[in-house]
């Protein structure tokens, strides 16, 4: 290995600690690379949108001069010899079609948006949306400014290869710009499938665009096994799955819970309809109807969707065992999760969707490795999650409340039940080893376009 590290670039809208509340695990995964990839030879550029100055650049001022000198400011002091994270602002929009779109939505505090009401309201955005396939989604006002940032440091330093983050989409089009103008090879890094945000109908338009988008890439990296291997169908190229890790480092000072009469569990970030929450939810009254159960109960939930969490808790009847609130920073997150004897895993399922329906890697299921806590998973997607929980050894599946709550009834009673032991299991889950894997890819690039 040479003595200096090469240099990569990677864009990601979403950056620790530059991201909104609704990326907060997703976010973890640049910031992650950037920490772990020098000691695999390679230095990482980072550049990020910063949730603070999001939409904040009036793209009629000299937005571009005020750019070039952050990013030269930033250079100047960058020792050269560790990873480079450089957050930046985005334009209040980009071109007319996201002007129209951005005009018809309303940006939230945890980083999503909200539609404005009203059916002429719908039938523009619809429009909008559509015509914004061939220039990006609500992440484009931060493609030109990503892209001139990129473009500065290419004038200063060498760069050797990009990533381009997908999702949102702004990555892959600076990256592909950048190769276009500049020549240097990128690989698309996706945390998401593409075409599955695309409504069915539109998914055979929505893949011949992406794929046209995606024509330059030198490789496809995916999180999740499954979908690697939809991306080497979908874009006609060689795709690899790095998935999401865990740092240990991130956890060794947490406190930690011991079963104390009360069994506490934890679940944080978003709830869908698929995600069968109330299964969790029943299992808790049935087994507070089990005269044999002294034990408290304790289920911990943070999250966007902690009101509907609360009415459904309500209508079960088992609100009083439930701390249900709204998204809390990451550091608390943990310490609840540290607290915690159980981790809660909603598996998301959609059958009737082929992106979705042999399961997904969530982000969390490797933070849930790495604190080291049984995993409950219901009710389980007879596919790839339920076949990692398993074979890492790190929890079990439960499709049925009366299971559940036969075993969270033997874990009050025997509570040694919960203990693991399988650190040989998750050790390939680690940010270390994912960063690894992700330099061996960087390498290939590098030794595929010299030869």
């Amino acid at each position: 290995m040479s003595t200096t590290n090469r240099t990569v670039i990677m864009y990601a809208h979403e950056c620790t600690p530059y991201h909104s509340a609704g990326a907060t695990v997703g976010a973890q995964r640049p910031a992650q690379l950037a920490k772990w990839l020098p000691k695999f030879g390679w230095n990482l550029i980072v550049l990020c949108c910063d949730i603070k100055s999001r939409n904040t650049l009036d793209p009629r001022g000299d937005w571009e001069k005020e750019i070039e000198n952050q990013v030269l400011d930033v250079l100047s002091k960058w020792n050269k010899k560790s990873s480079l994270i450089i957050n930046l602002p985005s334009l209040m929009y980009d071109g007319f079609w996201d002007k129209v779109w951005q005009s018809l939505v309303v940006n939230q505090p945890n980083g999503t948006v909200r539609p404005v009401p009203g059916k002429i309201n719908v039938l523009k955005r619809k429009i909008a949306s559509l015509m914004k396939l061939l220039f990006g989604d609500y992440s484009q006002p931060f493609q030109p400014v990503g892209t001139l940032a990129a473009k500065t440091i290419a004038k200063n330093h060498q760069i050797e290869v990009q990533i381009g983050e997908y999702g949102p989409d702004a990555g892959v089009f600076i990256a592909k710009q950048i190769n276009k103008e500049l020549r240097i090879p990128w690989l698309a890094d996706f945390r998401d499938p593409w075409i599955q945000v695309f409504n069915q109908k539109l998914r055979p338009l929505a893949r011949l665009i992406c794929r046209k988008h995606i024509k330059t890439a030198s490789h496809i990296v995916n999180v999740t096994p499954y979908w690697a291997e939809m991306d080497a169908v979908d874009y006609h190229k060689s795709s690899t799955c790095i998935t999401n890790g865990f740092d240990p480092e991130e956890y060794k000072d947490l406190n930690r819970a011991n079963f104390d009469g009360t069994l506490s569990m934890w679940f944080g970030g978003s709830l869908r309809a698929e995600h069968r929450i109330e299964l969790l939810l029943k299992a808790i009254k049935l087994l507070y109807q089990d005269s044999d159960v002294d034990t408290d109960i304790l289920f911990r939930y943070r999250g966007a969707n902690w009101e509907e969490l609360r009415n459904t808790a309500q209508t079960f009847d088992v609100h009083q065992y439930c701390d249900v609130q709204d998204y809390v920073a990451r550091d608390e997150a943990l310490e609840l999760m540290g607290q915690s004897n159980i981790l809660i895993s909603p598996t998301l399922v959609k059958t009737e969707d082929v992106y979705w329906k042999n399961g997904v890697y969530p982000g969390k299921i490797f933070e849930y490795m790495g604190l080291g806590k049984y995993v409950v998973n219901i009710p389980g997607d007879n596919g790839q999650l339920d076949e990692l929980i398993e074979r890492t050894k790190i929890g079990h599946t439960f499709s049925s409340e009366i299971e559940l709550k036969d075993f969270l009834k033997h874990a009050t009673q025997n509570p040694d039940t919960l203990k693991l032991n399988n650190k040989q299991e998750i050790q390939q889950y680690t940010r270390e080893s994912v960063a690894r894997d992700m330099a061996t890819i960087l390498d290939n690039i590098v030794e595929q376009q010299s030869s």
